[in-house]
């Protein structure tokens, strides 16, 4: 069972480490912009698979963590 840790926002969030390892890529990445995310990029940089990438954006995007207009990624 993979580790997770737990965020106190305005609601509670339970992410993966994994999770956080993505998302701390495409805030390094993205900065203040939106860009088009290449997902296999990102997984060979945190040791993932493409699937597992896919997973943890949409996790993101679901919390509030990212958002995706017109295909593009931006950090909130």
């Amino acid at each position: 069972m993979e580790q997770t840790i737990t965020i106190r926002t305005n609601r509670t969030t339970h992410l993966t480490v994994a999770t956080l390892r993505v998302y701390q890529c495409l805030k390094d990445k993205l900065q203040d912009r939106a860009e088009v995310v290449d997902y296999r990029k990102i997984a060979d940089e945190v040791g993932m698979s493409w699937n597992g990438v896919k997973y943890a954006v949409s996790a993101l995007i679901r919390y509030g963590f990212i958002k995706k207009e017109g295909g593009k990624l931006s950090v909130n």
